[in-house]
């Protein structure tokens, strides 16, 4: 399912997400957890809003550049090098764990521990795709047929 209305919408709406990310292959730094090589192409971030703001203030937060760096992901949807194309929304669902062990049949941890320190059953929640875009919403469209999808 596709939605174009933007994310003020998701404002206090809790749930799941994974934002699509394309990066430039580069050197990257995330901390001091990681500084290396990560190669072009799409990665997922495996992510989840439960506070007040809920997803809407959540993925508003990813989408801005300019912004105190908290969190890994910042590290790289700050860098310029990086580019959010799409989101999408698992309202209401909870289990990062089980979204990770999900998606990471198409996808590879390349930093072990990016995004996951609070979250032990996941090795990391960045994961480079190795495959395409299609395939990912058929994943999602299987086990998370609600799943909202928002083009940037």
């Amino acid at each position: 399912m596709s939605d174009s209305g933007g994310l003020e919408r998701y404002r206090g709406v809790k749930g799941l997400y994974l934002l699509v990310i394309g990066l430039e292959e580069g050197d990257y730094r995330v901390g001091r957890l990681y500084e290396g090589k990560l190669p072009d192409g799409f990665y997922v971030y495996i992510g989840s809003a439960w506070g007040s703001g809920g997803l809407g203030a959540r993925l508003s937060r990813h989408l801005v550049r300019s912004k105190k760096v908290h969190w890994h992901i910042d590290w790289i949807t700050s860098d310029p090098r990086s580019r959010v194309s799409s989101v999408y929304i698992l309202p209401g669902v909870k289990g990062e764990s089980d979204l990770y062990n999900i998606v990471s049949s198409i996808g590879g941890c390349i930093i072990p521990g990016f995004g996951s320190s609070d979250d032990p059953g996941s090795r990391c929640h960045l994961l480079y795709l190795k495959t395409d875009l299609d395939v990912l919403e058929g994943i999602l469209s299987e086990f998370y047929p609600n799943y909202i999808k928002i083009l940037l």
